[in-house]
């Protein structure tokens, strides 16, 4: 342990190591990186939360460029001519 945080007590030479958490610690936070995961998703194979966020983002632009059409059309429908 000592040596993996030795940039703590030696500044000049000392570097972060990676550490491993061992026994049922590490079970139960690779299970929850697992679900995380999971809930996640993949963009490749359009599920989870990321597949849903870019649905969402590409609905917004969508709608916002179609907002600005009809402001602009408005815009010139109340112009003096």
């Amino acid at each position: 342990m000592r040596e993996n945080l030795s940039w703590i007590h030696n500044d000049e030479e000392g570097t972060i190591e990676p550490l491993t958490i061992l026994g049922a610690l590490n079970v139960d936070l690779d299970k929850q990186i697992k679900e995380i995961d999971l809930m996640l998703g993949s963009l490749e194979e359009a599920n989870g939360h990321l597949a849903d966020f870019k649905s969402m983002e590409e609905s917004f632009a969508k709608t916002t460029a179609e907002f600005r059409k009809k402001d602009m059309e408005l815009d010139e429908c109340n112009s003096p001519s």
